[in-house]
């Protein structure tokens, strides 16, 4: 569904002008109607900023012909429901689109995804995009020593997932087809159908609006060393001389990174000496009331849990723990409006072992608050 942002606001203003003169008989005059002021409307927060819906990105009949199975809007895989919906969140909350449709594959056997929650034969088409993502892939790219992504739409499967990831113009968009099937085949012909109509339609797209960010993302700190300091994390988390590094992924699509940027949050990777230790800390101001629809989701699932900090009101706070990764866990918080995800791997090589990843967590999170 299409959601655009913005309100126009306008005003007549009407004067009646009466002349009176001594011993005439009042005259009332004819009205005269002042032109209502003209304003530029003005984008709400969060709104789309691009012409363009998941419908037109996509059309059903594109969808429903990827794999030959009828997929639902707004359906998600059952195993991302632990996982929550910050990234999701970035996407609109940068003014862009992240569009699903999914359904179970009814030829395919249903089997436990290697003990983490949803079947193994989920079927879907996704796609997403934000405005004004170019010089923001050109950022991510310089900091990690690759390149930017092209325009051309060619797709390729890797574990279950065929993509094609495109910087268009201003737009930076990624197209997906999954399957959890055969992983290294080329796309299909319905397959690089999709690729290449999203490529058209964003072809088309003309200049997007300007964002409208909140009060929150101009409070908050602007750089990783104002959100936690060093000391904070060689303190909390007993890592040996702490630098903040590039958070960005070296393989796999860094488009969630750059939607956190448009919606004016932080991606913060630090590492310490340790061999192997490495964590992560985003943001997304202003963002706090969807942190508490994603943790009520993600509280179903039995690998979270929600943890009280001094100073943060109750549910402001879960943790979660990878049952298949060891001493690696997640956590996300609603501080002052803000949610944040913090990510840590490792804690076993860290000091005598004598703390979890989670309880590791919890004393970072909470010097935050304190501080």
């Amino acid at each position: 569904m299409r959601r655009l942002g913005g309100a126009a606001a306008t005003a007549a203003l009407v004067l009646l002008m009466t002349a009176c003169s001594p011993g005439a008989a009042i005259e009332t005059a004819s009205p005269a109607a002042t032109p209502a002021p003209t304003s530029s409307p003005t984008p709400t927060w969060p709104s789309a900023l691009g012409d363009t819906s998941c419908e037109e990105l996509i059309p059903q009949d594109l969808v429903d012909a990827t794999f030959g199975v009828p997929l639902v809007a707004g359906a998600t895989d059952p195993a991302r429901a632990a996982y929550g919906s910050f990234w999701t969140s970035a996407y609109e909350y940068a003014g862009g689109l992240s569009c699903e449709w999914g359904a179970v594959d009814p030829s395919a056997p249903t089997e436990d995804r290697n003990g983490i929650d949803g079947p193994d034969n989920w079927l879907a088409v996704a796609v997403d995009l934000i405005p004004r993502g170019a010089e923001t892939s050109e950022r991510i790219a310089s900091e990690l020593g690759g390149s930017t992504p092209g325009a051309d739409p060619a797709g390729a499967c890797d574990f279950g997932t065929c993509s094609a990831e495109m910087v268009i113009g201003e737009y930076w968009v990624s197209a997906f087809a999954i399957s959890y099937a055969d992983s290294y085949l080329p796309p299909t012909e319905s397959e690089q159908a999709v690729f290449d109509h999203v490529a058209s339609v964003v072809g088309g797209l003309g200049e997007s609006r300007s964002p409208q960010l909140p009060e929150a993302a101009s409070s908050w700190p602007s750089d990783c060393e104002g959100v936690v300091s060093r000391d904070t994390l060689a303190a909390t988390l007993e890592l040996s001389a702490p630098e903040w590094v590039p958070g960005y992924s070296y393989r796999s699509s860094n488009l969630p990174y750059g939607a956190v940027f448009g919606a004016g949050g932080q991606a913060c990777g630090f590492a310490g000496t340790e061999s192997g230790r490495m964590g992560s800390i985003e943001t997304l101001p202003g963002a706090g009331v969807e942190f508490a629809v994603s943790a009520a989701s993600a509280l179903e699932s039995p690998n979270v849990s929600a943890v009280e900090i001094p100073g943060l009101s109750a549910g402001s706070v879960i943790v979660r723990i990878d049952p298949m990764v060891a001493d690696r866990a997640d956590l996300e918080m609603n501080f002052n409006g803000t949610w944040v995800v913090i990510s840590l791997g490792g804690a076993s090589s860290l000091g005598d072992g004598s703390l979890s990843a989670a309880e590791r967590l919890t004393a970072l999170a909470t010097a935050m608050v304190a501080n």
